[in-house]
């Protein structure tokens, strides 16, 4: 028989000394149960993978998934801890990261999914199938052929009738009767279940951009947490007609309103009109406010950027720092790179930082405090600003023009150079479509005629 690696459990409240006793009675022996929030113990993780197993015992499933997707990054070896007094059918298809807790009955051709938690006594009859990081309460019941979907809670002792579909991030209520289908990002109670509205949900104007993946993301984790959420996108062209609708809005009719990557400038009258606070996504740190940070933080050669959290106020990119985030920049990042991994922080950044408002109502005067060290800069870059520097002067350097390029050429904005009241563009393809074109330094700016 192989020998099992060394237990490592990653979770240290009540649920981990349940997984602890199944663990033990499996016969695995624990190396160490770790604090998720401690770096130190995590990177000793990480670094000695190889030589444990792992298992994440951490009953919120949002953490649960943070945490687990986490570590998957790193090729980490999860387990499966069943307890031997949980009765599993050998037709059944268990995915490794899972706990199965003492007295649960998993049937013929169940599939449950990666990181899914069956807690104490809970039944999942034949083909149903439970989605990843799932939690499912003591008690319940779920006939055959039901279908749950990722990151659901199901509260103790409800029931759940044949093929039925619940959708992700549901939250069914203790006792909860389900006999229709439930859909996703919202909350049920009562026999039969229907959703529930709670008097304390807060109300969000979510602004984001049309077209980026992350609005679309942030839209769904907002709906997943309060579901009382108003989307709207925007784009170049739209800031008008979104301006109207804001405009519209009354006073205290809003609990929070949250910017990700929005065309919209908030004006004061806005601000005034929500309740609780309005909260940015800022693509750069305080050393860099207004627009073009990317491009200028290239340009000045930086080591280091970021992306800040903050409340909004009647200036621009000045209100109080709420969290910084920083990364380090390689010296050969260009333009497009350094967006891609900025939006990517930001999008990090703004899933931490919801949860811990909205969803664990962590005070914003605590945030402001323990973020007070960060400081904006004085110095605000404009419209103007930005096209200068995408105006090349034809006395330029090399080394400054291909600095020049490195940080402003994009698939849209391209630098170019002026003359005889003509504008031609850097197109780094040589392309022999476009003709006159004139050189500079060995590169290539062609006339658009546009």
């Amino acid at each position: 028989m192989r020998k099992k690696k060394p237990l490592i459990i990653v979770g240290t409240g009540s649920h981990s000394i349940v997984v602890k006793e199944a663990a033990e009675l499996m016969g695995f022996t624990i190396k160490k149960i770790i604090d998720f929030r401690n770096k130190k113990k995590l990177a000793y993780a990480k670094k000695n993978r190889k030589n444990f197993n792992f298992i994440i015992a951490i009953g919120d499933n949002y953490l649960r998934k943070n945490v687990f997707q986490n570590f998957k990054k790193n090729s980490i070896s999860f387990a499966k801890v069943i307890h031997p007094r949980a009765i599993v059918s050998k037709k059944a298809v268990i995915k490794k990261g899972t706990f199965i807790a003492a007295g649960s009955i998993i049937s013929p051709n169940a599939h449950i999914l990666e990181n899914t938690i069956i807690n104490t006594g809970a039944i999942i009859d034949h083909h149903s199938k439970i989605g990843a990081h799932t939690h499912i309460a003591p008690g319940v019941k779920i006939a055959g052929k039901v279908t749950i979907g990722e990151s659901c809670f199901i509260g103790i002792g409800s029931s759940v009738i044949d093929k039925i579909k619940i959708g992700n991030r549901t939250i069914v209520g203790g006792s909860a009767a389900v006999i229709d289908n439930l859909a996703g990002n919202f909350k049920y109670g009562g026999v039969p279940a229907k959703r529930i509205r709670s008097s304390r949900e807060k109300k969000i104007l979510f602004l984001g951009r049309e077209n980026c993946l992350y609005s679309k993301k942030i839209y769904f984790l907002l709906r997943g947490i309060n579901n009382n959420v108003t989307f709207l996108e925007s784009n170049i062209k739209n800031s008008q007609e979104i301006k109207r609708k804001i405009n519209k809005i009354k006073k205290n009719e809003f609990d929070y309103l949250i910017s990700f990557r929005s065309y919209l400038i908030i004006d004061r009258k806005t601000l005034d009109k929500i309740r609780i606070a309005s909260i940015n996504f800022h693509p750069g740190p305080p050393k860099y406010r207004g627009i073009g940070c990317t491009n200028f933080a290239l340009i000045n050669k930086e080591k280091k950027y970021g992306c800040t959290c903050y409340i909004m106020d009647k200036n621009i990119d000045k209100g109080k720092i709420l969290d910084v985030k920083y990364f380090n920049l390689n010296k050969n990042l260009n333009i497009n790179s350094l967006l891609s991994k900025t939006y990517k922080i930001m999008y990090e950044q703004s899933k931490e930082m919801i949860h811990s408002i909205i969803k664990n109502k962590i005070n914003l005067d605590h945030l402001v405090k323990k973020n007070k060290k960060f400081k904006w800069s004085k110095k605000l870059y404009t419209r103007k600003n930005l096209n200068e520097l995408y105006k090349i002067n034809s006395n330029i350097k090399k080394n400054k023009l291909n600095n020049l390029l490195q940080a402003c050429n994009t698939k849209i904005f391209k630098p170019y150079i002026q003359q005889q009241g003509k504008k031609f563009f850097y197109l780094n393809n040589n392309s022999k479509i476009f003709k006159p074109y004139i050189k500079l330094h060995g590169k290539k700016f062609f006339y658009l005629n546009k």
